[in-house]
C-alpha cells in the first residue's frame, strides 16, 4: 500500500490518495494515521481516493465498524467534510451502506464519488 498526500490551502481540501492492496485491518490503522499525524490540519475537508486500490478482502461485515471509526473522527472535525471516492476497484453497494451509516448522524458532511471532479465540487460547497 501505498499513500501520498495533496495538500490545498487555498481550497482547504487535504487529499490521500491510496494505492495497492488494503486489508481491513489496515483501514483502520490508515484512520488513525492519517488523522493523528495531520492535526494540524483538521480544519480541512479531506478526500480519500481509493480509486486504485484493491480492496477485494472488505466484506459487508466491516462496514459497521469503519461508520464508527469515522463517525468518531467526524466529532472531532467541527462541520468539515469527507469526501470517499472510490471508483470501479470498490464495491460501490458497501461504500453506499457506509454513507447510509454514517449519515444518519452526520448528514452532508460524508459522501461518496465515483471521480474526483464530482468529490472536488463537492467538497468546495460551502
Amino acid at each position: 500500500m501505498k499513500i501520498d498526500t495533496r495538500i490545498d490551502d487555498i481550497m482547504n481540501i487535504r487529499c490521500h490518495i491510496i494505492k495497492g492492496r488494503l486489508k481491513p485491518e489496515e483501514v483502520f490503522d490508515l484512520l488513525d494515521g492519517l488523522f493523528n499525524l495531520n492535526d494540524n490540519q483538521i480544519d480541512m475537508n479531506a478526500c480519500w481516493n481509493l480509486m486504485n486500490s484493491d480492496l477485494s478482502e472488505l466484506k459487508s461485515g466491516h462496514v459497521k465498524a469503519f461508520a464508527n471509526k469515522i463517525i468518531n473522527i467526524l466529532s472531532n472535525r467541527e462541520e468539515k467534510k469527507i469526501a470517499l471516492i472510490v471508483g470501479s476497484n470498490f464495491p460501490f453497494g458497501m461504500a453506499r451502506m457506509l454513507e447510509i451509516l454514517i449519515e444518519e448522524d452526520y448528514k452532508g458532511l460524508f459522501n461518496i464519488f465515483l471521480n474526483e471532479k464530482e468529490a472536488y465540487a463537492w467538497l468546495r460547497e460551502l
